[in-house]
């Protein structure tokens, strides 16, 4: 909503004074005011309608093991609605670690799904449920044996993503890489 009120006021006179003396003598004047005041008022008011918080798709940073420990690390999910399906390809450096296995999250408990490990510094996900999830909360857990030397350091990548609510259509996520 948007009022914007505007008052113009112009006042403009002008006198005019002749004075004749018998002497000849003539004054003139003449006085001209010119007064102009330019009232602007602007009121704004937005509905804004609530908003949903983004969808966020989380690694999280900072995990730390030593070599030939196993370290469980979480992929998180933030403000979903209606999620029914994902399929995830997340990459690292496999001379730094190895995938072992998948576990479901508390958001994915139930679903049915898929993981595929065989490619070196791949983990592939899939999954798909008939009754949708709403809410934050951990997608999936990853374990990873340590591989590599104790001053070895890899990213966690998410190099695809598909997300899809129970219609079908695109669950669009701000995603954060580990």
């Amino acid at each position: 909503f948007t009022d914007t009120h505007t008052d113009t006021f112009t006042d403009t006179f002008t006198d005019t004074f002749t004075d004749t003396f018998t002497d000849t003598f003539t004054d003139t004047f003449t006085d001209t005011y010119t007064d102009t005041l330019t009232d602007t008022a602007t009121d704004t008011a937005t509905d804004t309608p609530t908003s949903t918080p983004a969808v966020e798709l989380i690694i999280n940073t900072g995990y730390q093991a030593c070599p030939g420990e196993q370290i469980t690390i979480p992929v998180y999910i933030n403000n979903v609605q209606n999620l029914a399906a994902a399929n995830l390809l997340i990459e690292y450096a496999s001379n730094v670690l190895s995938a072992s296995s998948v576990q479901l999250g508390d958001i994915t408990a139930g679903w049915t799904d898929f993981t595929n490990l065989s490619t070196p510094g791949e983990v592939r996900w899939g999954g798909y449920t008939l009754s949708a999830a709403t809410g934050s909360g951990t997608l999936i857990e990853i374990t990873f044996t340590v591989v590599g030397d104790a001053s070895d350091y890899t990213d966690l990548v998410f190099f695809y993503w598909l997300l899809q609510d129970a219609n079908g259509d695109p669950i669009n996520p701000v995603v954060s890489h580990g």
